[in-house]
């Protein structure tokens, strides 16, 4: 009897265990999840792995090309190093050209079809490349409110033909520094405050620099700048100088019976009182020093010997007179996009990183350049910015477009720096200076 009991409990065991058996394979949910969900967890990962929501790019080349001095190059290095999170699937190599020498290399690599893919260049000659063909569109690259931000006079030269083809980085235009206490001491009673309303006032700045003891060079010029001489020009005639360099001057004679004329015949027939510098430290000294009275140098420059001064000695002043005109050469200088490259989506995004605001707001006090964001100069951002451009001056530099200048223009004022190269050289005849520069206007390549 027992027995039987032991073999029917058995049996009941076994009929319970098979009636279960089907529940205990079943899955578990866990608070907060759904039994759909549970399932693709019990599945091979590989199959149901979540996408991201980018898949990873491939990293690009752009070879990018720049006509900088060393120190300014070694700032676009760490520029270009702060700003690579933005181009991380881009592989940047920066190469430095002597701006002495930029505009025959990249003009010669564009022939060839070897430029770089970007390239970064002075503004005058943007239009010449882009209408040779050598460059991209560079619309692309302004981004947000970056066109908008820009002055008239930066852009205006950059566009052709429907397209704007290049992107300023800055600008650095020249100026008249006075040393006050050297000018105080040939001056003698004579009114010569700056800034000098006519060309007799600088009659009578060079002859007080003869007669001063020990002589005094009445004025400083860089030699191997031919905006330095159109700069000049401009201050002391009072008249713009964009006609000297015009296509048509070659027929209309700009120089002939003009202010302009005049002035360039006063710098050689007291040339003996005129500081002739190839490099721009001389200029600095020859002012800083009391060695001259005046001279024409980058705003940057001018800005730095302010700066340098002791607090004690305002010594040096600079003359804004001539920027209150509609035209000022800006002195510009603007990323490119080479028509050759296979990159142009990468080259906007590397220019739009670096020209954008926080690029802009460390130009000024890194370097001295001008930015290009009209909304800097509005800013508490630096308050010495404020006063350079404001607003209520929208009739003059460089709220006001420049002239419409043709593709020669590049072309042009490099051979003006070497008929200027000539004529800072030594004792000139104005008139057949003058009747050698039309001549290279009419036909440039008589000269070149």
């Amino acid at each position: 009897m027992a027995r039987r009991k032991i073999v029917l409990v058995f049996l009941f065991l076994l009929f319970m265990a098979l009636l279960l058996s089907p529940w205990a394979s079943a899955p578990t949910s866990m608070p907060g999840t759904s039994g759909t969900q549970t399932m693709q967890q019990t599945q091979p990962a590989n199959e149901f792995e979540e996408m991201p929501d980018t898949l990873p790019q491939q990293t690009v080349d752009l070879h990018v090309t720049v006509a900088l001095e060393a120190d300014e190059f070694a700032a676009l290095l760490k520029q270009n190093e702060e700003q690579a999170y933005k181009f991380r699937d881009i592989r940047i190599s920066l190469t430095r050209l002597d701006p002495q020498d930029a505009l025959r290399v990249l003009r010669h690599a564009s022939r060839i079809g070897k430029s770089s893919d970007v390239m970064l260049m002075n503004q005058e000659w943007v239009k010449s490349f882009a209408v040779s063909g050598y460059l991209s569109p560079a619309d692309g690259a302004f981004t947000g409110d970056a066109l908008s931000e820009q002055f008239d006079a930066l852009t205006s030269q950059l566009r052709w033909n429907g397209y704007l083809w290049g992107v300023p980085r800055d600008f650095d235009p020249l100026v008249l520094v006075w040393n006050l206490p050297a000018l105080q001491t040939l001056a003698d009673g004579a009114d010569l405050e700056p800034p000098l309303q006519s060309l007799q006032q600088w009659e009578a700045l060079a002859t007080g620099g003869k007669l001063s003891e020990p002589p005094l060079y009445w004025l400083a010029l860089g030699s191997q700048d031919p905006l330095a001489l159109l700069y000049w020009l401009q201050a002391a005639s009072g008249e713009t100088t964009e006609m000297l360099v015009a296509a048509a001057a070659a027929e209309a004679d700009p120089w002939s019976g003009s202010a302009a004329g005049e002035a360039l015949a006063l710098l050689d027939q007291e040339r003996a009182g005129v500081l002739f510098a190839a490099d721009p430290a001389e200029l600095a000294a020859s002012l800083t020093e009391g060695r001259a009275v005046s001279a024409i140098v980058p705003h940057s420059l001018a800005r730095r010997l302010i700066s340098e001064q002791a607090s004690d000695r305002n010594a040096l002043s600079v003359d804004y007179a001539a920027w209150k005109m509609p035209f000022v050469w800006p002195r510009a200088r603007s990323f490119t996009i080479s028509s050759h490259t296979e990159q142009g989506e990468a080259a906007q995004r590397w220019i739009a990183a670096m020209t954008d605001a926080q690029i802009q707001e460390a130009i000024w006090p890194d370097s001295g350049k001008l930015p290009v964001y009209q909304s800097l100069y509005r800013s508490n951002f630096q308050p010495a910015l404020r006063s350079l451009f404001p607003p209520s001056a929208a009739s003059s530099f460089p709220h006001l477009p420049l002239p419409d200048f043709d593709p020669g223009l590049a072309d042009r004022l490099s051979g003006l720096g070497r008929w200027w190269q000539k004529f800072a050289a030594g004792p000139t005849d104005t008139e057949y200076w003058l009747a050698q520069w039309r001549r290279y206007l009419a036909d440039p390549e008589l000269h070149d």
